[in-house]
């Protein structure tokens, strides 16, 4: 949700007048925090970082946002903080309930609650978006969602009912990126979105640690996407 929480900050900043221009930073180095043991996460997560540069448009941009914090404990490292500094204890790797090895230092990830958490919530955050916006769903040339995984955004987009070319999937070479995931995606698939005009209408959408989810629907036609470095 980084991603999309930041172009909502950004974008409050530019339109209140404080700023003419606003650079959103968002990226993320979380195989340093998979222990190599945890053979449940160290395959799912890439490193990867994103610039951003916002400023006063033409096009309003529409954004809906929830958090939901009951499930912090499903996506979180418990150890490094102040109310549970790092020690001798929290470093120590043991097996885990899930059957997995890791310590109290590495990243923690329940799958299966984050799963059931975004097929629940982020169809619920579109829909409200698109109310907001006055769009219709037919008329959504991209749907950019957080590159999770391709079987959960394959059935987010079953459950929205939006055709398969309006969802791309581009996390095959660079894995969960967090933050830095929809506009890796962007980069990676500008050249195709331009051609076929997907970038008119668009939403965007993030989720995952909080547990959060946030949208926006904009239009990045006229925005200059560059393909990855």
């Amino acid at each position: 949700s980084g991603y999309v929480y930041g172009l909502y900050q950004a974008s409050l900043l530019v339109a209140s007048g404080s700023c003419e221009s606003v650079l959103v930073c968002a990226g993320d180095v979380l195989t340093r925090y998979v222990n190599p043991l945890d053979k449940s996460n160290r395959t799912v997560f890439g490193d990867a970082g994103s610039a951003t540069l916002v400023e006063k448009g033409d096009n309003d941009i529409a954004f809906s946002i929830m958090t939901d914090g009951s499930g912090a404990e499903h996506l979180m490292i418990p150890a490094g903080g102040c109310r549970y500094p790092k020690d001798e204890n929290s470093e120590m790797v043991s097996v885990r309930k899930d059957g997995n090895m890791r310590s109290d230092e590495d990243l923690f990830m329940n799958g299966l609650e984050i799963m059931n958490f975004s097929l629940r919530e982020v169809p619920r955050t579109v829909e409200s978006l698109l109310s907001c916006k006055g769009w219709d769903k037919s008329e959504v040339t991209l749907f950019g969602f957080h590159q999770a995984n391709k079987f959960m955004l394959d059935y987010l987009r079953k459950i929205l009912k939006v055709p398969k070319e309006s969802v791309p999937i581009a996390m095959g070479e660079t894995g969960n990126t967090s933050a830095a995931s929809i506009p890796t995606m962007l980069a990676q698939e500008v050249k195709r979105l331009s051609e076929e005009n997907r970038l008119q209408k668009t939403v965007l959408c993030g989720f995952g640690v909080g547990l959060s989810c946030t949208a926006a629907a904009l239009d990045l036609s006229r925005t200059k996407i560059w393909e990855p470095i």
